[in-house]
């Protein structure tokens, strides 16, 4: 382009100059011929002045000479540097025309790559496609394959095992060679095989016997389809029922909950499969926390006990029973936990429709309010005949007496062995 050209601009301008000074020169030439002409006349002149004009003229015609060649050096000069110069000038356009044939070829090479791209591009998205179209053929030639003869059948369990015709599959030699020479044999006794009426006869029982079990088997098909669509159709419906229990469930344990300032929730665990299925108890006891599931490492016991406590009420609620049994409900138990709990199972087991409780502990705290319902009886179990037979047995100052000498007897022994020493 222009900075290509910009060295021939400049050769050239030199040329012109160095051409203007060769002009110059021209000029001083034809100076000196002329005082060639002039000198020649004077040397005329010179014979007629004598000797000493002579030698004036001698030295004025040295000095013309030697001016003469300075003027044809510098004459020579120029016209060397003027012969560089066009030399350059040559040079650089020979230089310009043949960057211009490298870019021009340059510029087609690139647009031929850039067609071959856009080939490739088009043969890549025509390969791509005729990928995906193979693709989903293949998937569903494998799915009609399943379908037809599928390799395992679902067990009423949900656990998979595999069918006769999977089990033959893996009889069969995975190795090419093995196929290939088992074949061969094949081939060889069907070549050996003779005009026998009896393996005629022998081959249409065999055909008869595959079409009658081609028959049983279609039909097999066909109740098992049946048997399968009426098992999907029953696995929703108990999945359904299941899963509005646990609703109802997990209502009335959040409600449970949430009386006892707490958080809860029930959710149904599904696993692989009906054996590993489940129920969840997920419980917070603290204030802006997530609810986690119950655990032994991670709630206390008390925790514990209360949320197991309030599932089985909610659990309770659900099924009809004319009496429950709860032996030892308030033990590991804080004293506010103790009284929520007994006033929910009052308020569970009172009322015309309740069922009866019978609510068994050692222990009882003062002022259970809840207690004094009137469908509420309390029975306290004394000491039988059997403990004290006279109730003037009954002597404490005699007990604690008893126990002092104890362990006083105790100190003065040393203590017995596996006793701890106590004042």
């Amino acid at each position: 382009g222009q900075a290509a050209m910009e060295p021939v601009t400049r050769a050239s301008a030199k040329v012109r100059a160095t051409m203007q000074e060769l002009r110059s020169e021209k000029k001083l030439v034809k100076d000196i011929s002329q005082l060639e002409t002039m000198l020649a006349q004077l040397h005329k002149e010179a014979q007629a002045d004598g000797d000493r004009a002579r030698e004036v003229l001698v030295a004025k015609i040295n000095k013309a000479m030697v001016r003469r060649l300075e003027c044809i050096e510098a004459a020579a000069a120029a016209n060397a540097a003027a012969l560089q110069a066009s030399t350059r000038v040559a040079a650089a356009k020979i230089n310009h025309e043949y960057s211009k044939d490298i870019e021009l070829s340059w510029k087609r090479h690139v647009q031929r790559l850039r067609a071959q791209v856009d080939e490739l591009k088009i043969s890549l998205r025509a390969m791509r496609e005729e990928f995906q179209k193979a693709r989903a053929h293949l998937k569903a030639l494998k799915n009609t394959a399943m379908k037809a003869a599928p390799l395992f059948h679902m067990r009423e369990d949900g656990t998979a095992v595999e069918t006769e015709l999977k089990a033959k599959l893996n009889e069969l030699p995975a190795v090419t060679a093995t196929v290939q020479a088992m074949l061969e044999e094949a081939q060889n006794a069907a070549l050996s095989i003779i005009d026998n009426p009896e393996v005629i006869q022998h081959y249409q029982k065999r055909l008869k016997e595959i079409e009658a079990n081609e028959k049983e088997l279609a039909e097999l098909r066909t109740a098992a389809d049946s048997h399968t669509g009426g098992y999907q159709d029953l696995k929703a419906a108990w999945e359904a029922r299941i899963e509005r229990l646990v609703t109802k469930l997990n209502g009335r344990f959040e409600v449970y909950m949430r009386s006892l300032g707490n958080q809860g929730r029930i959710e149904m665990d599904k696993g692989a499969t009906y054996k590993e299925w489940g129920i969840k108890i997920l419980v917070s006891f603290r204030q802006g926390l997530e609810l986690e599931v119950l655990r032994k490492n991670f709630q206390s016991g008390g925790e514990r006990s209360v949320s197991t406590i309030m599932y089985l009420m909610a659990l309770q609620d659900m099924v009809r029973s004319p009496f429950r049994v709860v032996d030892e409900i308030n033990q590991g138990m804080d004293e506010r936990n103790e009284r929520i709990v007994f006033r929910r199972i009052v308020e569970n087991s009172t009322g015309p429709e309740s069922p009866q409780y019978f609510l068994i502990t050692p222990k009882l705290l003062q002022g259970l309010t809840a207690m004094e319902h009137d469908d509420v009886t309390v029975l306290v179990v004394f000491n039988g005949p059997w403990n004290i037979r006279k109730h003037t047995d009954w002597d404490l100052k005699s007990f604690i007496e008893k126990r002092r000498a104890g362990k006083r007897a105790r100190l003065t022994n040393g203590g017995e062995a596996g006793e701890p020493v106590t004042a």
